[in-house]
């Protein structure tokens, strides 16, 4: 049973990419209040990452690059759910956010004030 859930969120995750990375929307909140949010410019960002220009991501939104280690570590805890049969991606995810989520609140606003002064 873990590994099947394991396994389906890794196959959900993967999709979600994939499906969002071809389609690439528009931020709603930019399109309705007319002012960035927290995550714009992370498609651009992300598209820097995969292009190996890290520094260059920056340029776009500062919080893709800790988001995208972030990622890659989960889908590794995720894969090795599924070969050992465990369930540490929940203890994990939770435990972080349980601890650090005052953190994730602080660098969300930081982002904000940053993409509302650069005008993403």
């Amino acid at each position: 049973m873990k590994r099947l859930r394991s396994l389906l969120i890794l196959g959900l995750a993967l999709l979600l990419f994939l499906f969002l990375w071809n389609l690439k929307p528009d931020c709603v909140i930019k399109d309705v209040f007319g002012i960035p949010c927290p995550g714009c410019g992370m498609s651009r960002a992300f598209e820097c990452i995969f292009s190996f220009n890290v520094i260059g991501s920056f340029s776009y939104n500062i919080l893709a690059f800790p988001l995208f280690l972030f990622s890659v570590f989960f889908v590794f805890i995720l894969i090795y759910d599924c070969i050992m049969n465990k369930d540490l991606f929940f203890k994990w995810l939770f435990g972080v956010f349980s601890k650090y989520y005052l953190i994730f609140i602080v660098l969300l606003i930081i982002s904000w004030f940053i993409n509302l002064y650069r005008g993403i």
